[in-house]
């Protein structure tokens, strides 16, 4: 895939993109390194085979001319009119994401008035007229209430999730957007035909006896952490002790599924939560973590915008994670929290502080320095906004501003998706800096740093607004993405901001004095951003 067309794949991936819950978060450096005390159960652990599922996607015209699968998604394209985007996985032959001019389901009006269960049947209308190129799912589709929402007035997501016989595959999802009428973007991830059945063989007090004579341990005895819970999962069937890789078996193939019994409990003397995974249907031991959430920096952050509108990201929350941040402990060489924020020291109770100066991104301060301290067993709190610019709460140091904490999450945010997908990029393995509260308003720039600036003139503060966070990261990765700049570069970052933001108004709450966004001859009636990109 050009390297451009793997940019508007790998921020697609943010929309579809979540935390499971057998994610091992262990405190980790970045460079690989463990940072968890060790446990009586370490030497029992074994990685879920499989569990990481390579992702090789294709644009269609590359297949071969008369390739059947071509030729279905040239039909459609041919059919729906308009310039269109098709990616395909020959894992599950199936589209991870078409974008296009879009196709209109209900008039500009209707669109209005539509709700949830209106636009969720017209998808599984346009499934079922679609079975050729999608395949039938009549019997699998499940809507993922938490997921499927309206962002925006007349921007609506709709999720898909499969449920066999009654248990749902936690990791495969089906993503449609339809916005102002038009659906405009849809794909799935993980998603193929069941290998197996939800109906399981070994009950959950046997799955129970399958991971004690694992461990050699009885784990009634150990305190049990929530009920056994019953779940189905994809995994690659040709998994490499190397990690994922490319599936090179037959097209749509791609997938096996494992019904799955995790038992979860807590070894008291260390307080390690232990997650174990039976097969539910053969008895065999699928996988042996641990589970812990160790204690963390976080802080404030704002979600989307300094806005105020708390429904729509507007407001900060506090207890954000700030992801591979340093953190020293008294007396030890510097070490790096994991994804999660998440922090591991050698003694407990020992002070330790940070600096938000990580591997990948490194938070400058026109207010002053950071450096917060904490414990090591009970982490470190950064807090929340006291006031505008280089206001701080009592005590706080000076560089400890929304500002800072917001452009260090949402850089490092963004960054970090990319990183996964374009593994052979150094310039995303390198630390940027980002220069937040400079005595100006109104702008923000990249020149090699990342450059935000304090509120004035009708203008919030820009270090406090993801939009314009990830726009100035987004030219800094045009420059260093083996392409050199893109004509236009605005575009490309626009693309990373909205991507990341699920909004087309670029940086919501750049203008607070009630002025929306010029739109260059197509008023925007309600962005308050930088520009409107509509649908």
């Amino acid at each position: 895939m050009h390297r451009k067309d793997t940019l508007v794949f790998l921020l697609f991936s943010l929309l579809a993109f979540s935390i499971l819950p057998w994610v091992t978060v262990a405190a980790t450096d970045p460079a690989g390194g463990d940072l968890r005390p060790s446990g009586p159960l370490d030497d029992k652990v074994q990685p879920r085979t499989g569990g990481s599922i390579g992702v090789d996607t294709r644009e269609v015209a590359t297949l071969a001319p008369g390739d059947d699968l071509r030729v279905g998604w040239e039909k459609f394209v041919a059919d729906h009119g308009g310039a269109w985007k098709v990616y395909l996985d020959e894992r599950t032959a199936l589209p991870t994401l078409v974008s296009g001019s879009g196709i209109e389901w209900f008039t500009k009006d209707a669109a209005k008035a539509t709700d949830l269960q209106q636009v969720e049947a017209r998808v599984r209308t346009f499934l079922a007229e679609n079975k050729s190129l999608l395949g039938d799912w009549t019997t699998l589709l499940d809507l993922d209430l938490e997921a499927s929402r309206e962002f925006r007035s007349g921007h609506w997501q709709i999720v898909f999730r499969q449920l066999v016989d009654g248990v749902r595959v936690e990791n495969a999802r089906f993503d449609f957007h339809v916005n102002q009428g038009r659906l405009s973007m849809f794909g799935a991830s993980q998603w193929g035909v069941p290998t197996t059945n939800g109906i399981p063989s070994v009950d959950a007090e046997q799955a129970r006896t399958f991971l004690d004579a694992h461990l050699d341990v009885a784990t009634a005895l150990y305190e049990q952490v929530g009920k056994p819970e019953l779940t189905l999962m994809a995994l690659d069937p040709a998994a490499s002790p190397d990690g994922p890789g490319v599936w090179n078996g037959a097209r749509g193939e791609g997938l096996a599924h494992a019904l799955i019994w995790r038992l979860r409990f807590r070894d008291p003397d260390t307080a390690q939560l232990w997650v174990g995974e039976i097969d539910a249907h053969d008895g065999t031991l699928l996988s042996f973590f641990d589970g812990t959430h160790y204690n963390a920096i976080r802080g404030g952050v704002f979600p989307i915008s300094a806005d105020g509108d708390c429904a729509k990201g507007g407001c900060e929350i506090a207890g954000f994670p700030m992801p591979f941040s340093d953190v020293t402990e008294s007396g030890q060489p510097v070490d790096y929290t994991d994804a999660f924020g998440n922090m591991q020291c050698v003694v407990p109770t020992s002070p330790a502080t940070t600096t938000l100066d990580g591997p990948y991104l490194r938070v400058s301060d026109r207010c002053g320095a950071i450096s917060e301290s904490g414990t090591c067993d009970e982490g470190i709190e950064l807090g929340q906004k006291a006031g505008e610019s280089c206001d701080v709460a009592d005590g706080a140091s000076p560089g400890n501003t929304a500002a800072a904490r917001s452009s260090y999450y949402h850089i490092n945010r963004a960054a970090e998706v990319a990183r996964f997908y374009d593994t052979a990029n150094t310039w995303l393995r390198n630390p940027v800096t980002v220069n937040v509260n400079i005595n100006s308003t109104c702008n923000a720039f990249w020149n090699g740093d990342i450059n935000m600036y304090g509120p004035g003139n009708g203008c919030g503060n820009t270090g406090e607004l993801q939009g314009v966070l990830v726009h100035e990261w987004g030219h800094g990765y045009d420059q260093n993405d083996g392409g050199g700049y893109d004509v236009t570069s605005e575009a490309y970052a626009d693309v990373v901001a909205m991507f990341a933001s699920r909004d087309s108004c670029v940086s919501r709450g750049w203008y607070v004095d009630g002025r929306t966004c010029t739109g260059y001859g197509d008023t925007c009636l309600t962005c308050t951003g930088i520009r409107d990109h509509d649908w």
